[in-house]
């Protein structure tokens, strides 16, 4: 099994593209997760 995991290369094999379709939010959606984030980075956990 190590033989067979040291002859693998990246260039062995043709490169495969994958497009992913992004689907369009509104703005509003991208606000509520950036105030999600300040949030999380900006509160203090004491344990």
């Amino acid at each position: 099994m190590e033989d067979s995991i040291a002859g693998l290369s990246l260039d062995d094999e043709e490169e495969k593209i994958i497009q992913l379709e992004v689907e369009e939010t509104s703005q509003e959606i991208l606000y509520v997760n950036c105030l999600v984030r300040v949030f999380l980075t900006s509160s203090v956990v004491h344990f």
